[in-house]
This record gives C-alpha cells, structure tokens and sequence, in this order.
C-alpha cells in the first residue's frame, strides 16, 4: 500500500485534518506541483460528468499558472509556454476570472469540461487575489454542473496566506458545500499531494525522505501567520520612506507585494 510507511500514514492523516471539509483521501506524486496537477486530473476525469468521447478538455482562467508538463502545461494561460505544446482538440478553455465569463463558458463548452481548474491567489506576473464571492461563485457553478473544481494551491498552501490553506484564509472550506472536489499541494509539502473526495486508484511509490521534509514543514507551517503584522508594519514604512516610488503595499500571511512606477 502507498501509505503502509508510518510516515506517510501520519502525513495523511495530517492533511486531512487540515483539509477541506469531504476531501478524505491523499495521493502523493514523485515530483512537484505540476505532477500533483497532472493526478488531480487524471482523478477528475474518471469522476466527470459523463466519459463521452467529446469531455476532453479543462476549464482554467487567464493569468494563471499550473506547470510545465502535458495536461497542466495545457491549462497555463500563457501561450509562449503553452502554445508548441497543445494537442489539438484537447486544449484548455480559459476564461475570465469573473463569474459572468465562467456562466458564458460552462454554458457554451461546459460538455466539453471535465475538470475546472484555479488558484486562489495567482502570482505569474503579479499578485492576482481572487475575492471569496467569485471563488465560491465558481464552486457552484461547477458544482451544478458536475464538474470536478480543481484548487491549485501549489504556492500558496502550507501556511503562505496564514491559515495552512488559502482557501480558509477566504473563509472557505468549512462544509462540503464551500469545499473544492480536489486541492493540490508541492513545494512546502516536499512532493506532490493531492487532496481528493475520491481515493486514487493508481497510486505511485515516492521517497519517504521527501515526505519527511513534508510532514516537517506541515508540523510548523502555520507559525508564518506571525509574520503577517510585522511584513505589513515594514511594508508601510517603506511606502512611508519612499512616498512617489513605492505604494499599494499589501500582504497576505508572508507574501507581499508593492507597486513601482
């Protein structure tokens, strides 16, 4: 079994009480993040709507990001990066990250989606923090749908925003009815990770030294919550120092941005 090691028993058994409310199920990948996303919707897939042959494609939104191989690649809203490597009849649909342009999408090509795919805050190019009504807008829509909601917290899980998931930062998460059908993970947590309403049936062996690493970080990833009074404090003094260059200093758990002229 995948999760016959105590480390991993105990790694799992740690996210999940972390995780989403429903979400009582962990696969672990090789790699990183973009493995993560690869399993999650491979996972998705086999729980989509229906297996009709035309179901071939994922609902991502622009700006966003997801990894650099096959499926994930697909799904990353830059074209330099995407663009050599889509397989035709398979490319994501990307919309705007306003509920408006998801309703036009689902209802246009919403037979062609198998899974819908986001992160709460997307950071290629900036920091893009997406509000709570608009992700919880994008859960029901997918929801009423039946389409998997993939939340790709490959760089903001493991405490980055505060809480150990940003989707509770949003106050997410708390019921099923709040919660994403799957949250991906990597970086922090060591390897991949995926968190699923449903159990992975092709699991895969990794390093245990890499899920130590995990269960270390998890173990101390909420302390960064600290940090957000102190970087918030700093940030304005800087904007105070440098009135005309630097403004808008904003924070979230121990990211932070300004702007520049």
């Amino acid at each position: 079994s995948p999760l016959s090691h105590g480390v991993l028993r105990e790694y799992a058994k740690g996210l999940i009480e972390r995780a989403p409310a429903g979400l009582e199920h962990v696969a672990f990948c090789v790699a990183g993040g973009a493995e993560a996303n690869e399993k999650a919707f491979r996972i998705a897939r086999m729980h989509a709507p229906d297996q009709k042959p035309e179901r071939k494609r994922v609902l991502a939104f622009q700006q966003g990001f997801h990894g650099r191989t096959l499926v994930s690649l697909g799904a990353t809203w830059n074209p330099v990066k995407r663009g050599p490597f889509e397989f035709e009849g398979f490319e994501a649909v990307f919309a705007e990250p306003n509920l408006e342009s998801v309703r036009q999408v689902l209802q246009e090509r919403g037979h062609e989606i198998y899974a819908c795919i986001i992160e709460p805050m997307m950071a290629e190019g900036g920091d893009v923090h997406l509000d709570r009504a608009f992700l919880l807008g994008v859960r029901e829509q997918t929801r009423a749908r039946g389409i998997p909601l993939v939340i790709d917290e490959v760089q903001t899980g493991f405490g980055t925003g505060g809480p150990f998931f940003w989707w509770s930062r949003l106050g997410l998460g708390d019921s099923p009815e709040t919660a994403p059908d799957l949250l991906t993970c990597a970086k922090k947590a060591g390897l991949g990770v995926v968190l699923s309403r449903w159990p992975d049936p092709e699991p895969s062996a990794v390093n245990v030294a890499s899920v130590l690493r995990g269960l270390i970080q998890a173990e101390r990833a909420e302390e960064q919550a600290a940090l957000e009074g102190p970087i918030r404090e700093r940030l304005h003094e800087l904007a105070a120092a440098h009135a005309g260059t630097v403004s808008n200093p904003r924070v979230a758990g121990s990211t932070f941005a300004f702007d520049l002229p």
